[in-house]
């Protein structure tokens, strides 16, 4: 049977964020059941017809996301999607390429579910990266919460999350928060895992989009209040931070921090350094999906016991709840034995054991009828 598995970005690029790494591992799990056809909202630059999702720096763009917000009483999320010029055209083609076969809908993060809502399209499986209410919540700059975004994203989320026949989160405490508003969910714990790396070479990695706001505040935190402390213990022997991804060159001029730019291969970042530190603090929404690749290619991580839990992760991690924790570790790693080791924790697939109850409903179901435009 044919799976149409619309993501938000194109898997195949790399550089476009842990987005394209966690669709890669969902897409190889349903492949072995189904004939996948993979379609995306976004590409690299928002050309060929395709949705433009990142509006800084575009003054056209932000003023129509302004107006709509304004005018509809929505939230930017959903505004910044609407008022892009291709957003309908996009939905009419993705659309077109439903309806009529017998075939299962999954969608992947948040715009790729409005989209197929938006034109009436049924999806029987909602695939929840993160929460957005939260992250609007966390990091609306002022104007936005003199709008009240956050209020305005949640309810925006609570209405569309609703719709789907079943959600997978990624994070287990999303689970939670959903199913706090009504709305049924299950974890889908990705798989993972490799050997520990016992390289000592003096580079901690951090790989991740320089424009997301939590990436920002995880970087800030690690070069503004870990690394002093990592120095005033270290002193000449401190390792440099190598900071990778689009939009970092804000943190070139940080002293001990070596930024590396856009990174075509993840794999070649991971070999490149010794351990990664993700201080991801306070509330969160999501997993580090960063923290995942990283393990996957062999490279221990420094994290927070939270974020690990999140992603349902028991093992292969360094936990450090505060930037004196994130310290001690780092030194700890580079002066002693780091006191751990990563093992695999790569679970059996399949539908009893490796896929979200929901997954595995789809897949006794596989078989059911074609479903007619109407019902689509």
């Amino acid at each position: 049977m044919k799976l149409h598995y619309v993501t938000t970005y194109e898997p195949s690029h790399e550089t476009l964020g842990g987005a394209s790494w966690v669709d890669r591992h969902i897409i190889s799990t349903f492949a072995s059941q189904f004939d996948v056809a993979i379609s995306s909202v976004s590409n690299k630059d928002g050309s060929d017809g395709h949705v433009k999702l990142e509006v800084r720096g575009d003054k056209s763009a932000a003023a129509r996301t302004i107006l709509r917000m304004i005018r509809h009483s929505e939230p930017y999320f959903s505004a910044k999607l609407r008022s892009d010029r291709n957003w309908n055209g996009r939905g009419r083609d993705i659309s077109s390429r439903i309806v009529g076969e017998p075939s299962i809908v999954v969608t992947s993060q948040l715009p790729a579910l409005l989209l197929l809502l938006d034109h009436g399209i049924k999806v029987d499986l909602h695939i929840a990266h993160n929460v957005d209410a939260v992250l609007a919540r966390e990091y609306d700059p002022l104007p936005f919460r003199i709008l009240r975004n956050s209020l305005r994203t949640e309810a925006m989320e609570k209405n569309v999350l609703r719709l789907p026949t079943s959600v997978a989160a990624l994070s287990i405490r999303d689970v939670e928060r959903l199913r706090s508003w009504g709305i049924e969910s299950s974890h889908w714990k990705l798989a993972g895992g490799s050997t520990t790396s016992t390289r000592r070479t003096g580079r901690i990695g951090f790989l991740g989009k320089g424009t997301w706001p939590p990436n920002i505040a995880a970087i800030d935190y690690l070069t503004e209040r870990v690394m002093p402390l990592v120095k005033n213990a270290m002193g000449e022997a401190a390792p440099t931070v190598v900071v990778g991804g689009r939009g970092t060159s804000r943190w070139d001029s940080y002293p001990g921090v070596e930024v590396v730019g856009e990174v075509e291969s993840a794999a070649d970042f991971y070999g490149s350094v010794d351990v990664v530190v993700v201080p991801r603090m306070g509330s969160a929404t999501g997993i580090s999906v960063k923290m995942l690749e990283a393990i996957s290619s062999g490279v221990p991580v420094i994290v927070p016991e939270q974020l690990a839990a999140d992603a349902g992760l028991e093992n292969g991690y360094y936990a450090a709840g505060s930037a004196e924790e994130t310290a001690d570790r780092i030194v700890r790693y580079y002066t002693a034995d780091p006191g751990v080791t990563v093992r695999d924790y790569v679970e059996e697939r399949g539908v009893e054991t490796g896929l979200p109850e929901c997954v595995a409903q789809l897949l006794l179901d596989r078989d059911r009828g074609p479903l007619t435009g109407d019902e689509r």
